[in-house]
């Protein structure tokens, strides 16, 4: 029987604190906090809880170690990473704790630290995790030391998305393929048919989590049911309170990626909604320029509508990777020269 213990001495990446599960056994590692998800409606209250790109990150000398998982409500793709290079990919069925084990590959120590560093040296261990809510139930290496990353050792830079279910996506979304190119961390804050621009969710970005450059991609959930007027309130808002706690951090806002309303061969509703949502989005942009705030176009992220699976919303494989390049162009110049302090805001 696998009992909550305190938490061992790693980096939770992407998760604000691990949670004690309700069950008294193990840490739910959640996107978002309890007390900003439980102001969710559905589905944000469950999607909030996945841990996408959440990552446990460490550093042991351990020639052998396990790392205990138990995913809560789907099967559950995991990837190990050591530094840059993947070592390792797992599936994991739902409500059974799976033990890990883990052994350090010998050949990354007899290659030159240049070529194998790139964004995170290959001494840190990364537990990469996909779609579905997990539960942390501890690491095991056999009486070695274990510590959490330095931040020499990891990118300098954090970058947090926002956004719908495309922002969301997998662990190989266009967020986490935009930023290996870029060689920053990714917070990734999407929320599957959700992302409403919620006061606390608003809150929670601007105060709650510490980045360097952020994105905020916001609209197609919206589209059927906020008017203009709410949409705009909601957005303002976001901006206001991310410029007001994140002074001169850029802020990025994206215009409705292209999707089939663009492409209607008799324009309707949906077409009308995204064009008042983008023309907001280009006006909160153009009134708060001098606030290091942006606006990049939608359309130039997907510029095909081939680059979307049939349901003509949702990115392919290939569009996610055509996004990541698209958007990391984009993104490279409005990179800070270097990260804001940890202790700021």
């Amino acid at each position: 029987m696998f009992t909550t213990r305190p938490l061992p001495s790693i980096e939770f990446h992407n998760v604000p604190a691990p949670e004690p599960s309700l069950n008294g056994e193990g840490w739910l590692l959640t996107r978002y906090p309890r007390q900003v998800y439980e102001t969710f409606g559905s589905p944000g209250f469950l999607t909030a809880q996945e841990s996408t790109g959440a990552e446990l990150r460490f550093v042991t000398e351990a020639r052998h170690l396990r790392v205990f998982l138990r995913p809560l409500d789907r099967t559950t793709e995991v990837m190990i990473y050591k530094g840059d290079f993947q070592h390792a990919h797992h599936t994991l069925a739902p409500g059974v704790v799976h033990c890990l084990q883990l052994t350090p590959p010998d050949n990354l120590a007899t290659i030159h630290l240049k070529a194998a560093f790139k964004a995170f040296h290959p001494g840190v261990w990364r537990v990469f995790l996909d779609r579905g809510s997990m539960v942390f139930h501890g690491i095991d290496t056999f009486g070695s030391p274990v510590r959490p990353p330095l931040s020499a050792e990891k990118p300098a830079l954090r970058w947090l998305a926002y956004g719908s279910s495309i922002t969301h996506s997998y662990r190989h979304g266009y967020p986490h393929r935009a930023a290996r190119r870029l060689g920053v961390d990714v917070l990734n804050k999407g929320l599957s048919g959700s992302c409403y621009v919620d006061p606390a969710a608003a809150e929670f970005i601007a105060t709650g989590c510490n980045w360097d450059i952020a994105t905020l991609e916001m609209g197609i959930n919206m589209r059927a049911t906020f008017s203009p007027d709410e949409y705009g309130r909601r957005v303002r808002h976001l901006v206001s309170r991310c410029v007001a706690a994140k002074p001169g951090r850029p802020l990025i806002l994206l215009t409705l990626f292209q999707n089939a309303a663009h492409q209607l061969i008799e324009p309707d509703i949906s077409t009308e909604k995204q064009d008042s949502f983008n023309a907001i989005l280009r006006q909160v942009a153009a009134e708060n320029q001098d606030r290091n705030v942006h606006l990049i176009e939608g359309t130039d992220i997907i510029d095909d509508l081939t680059f979307l699976a049939s349901d003509l919303l949702h990115p392919s494989e290939y569009g996610h990777d055509r996004m990541a390049e698209n958007l990391a162009r984009f993104l490279k110049p409005l990179l800070p020269a270097a990260p804001f302090s940890p202790s700021a805001p």
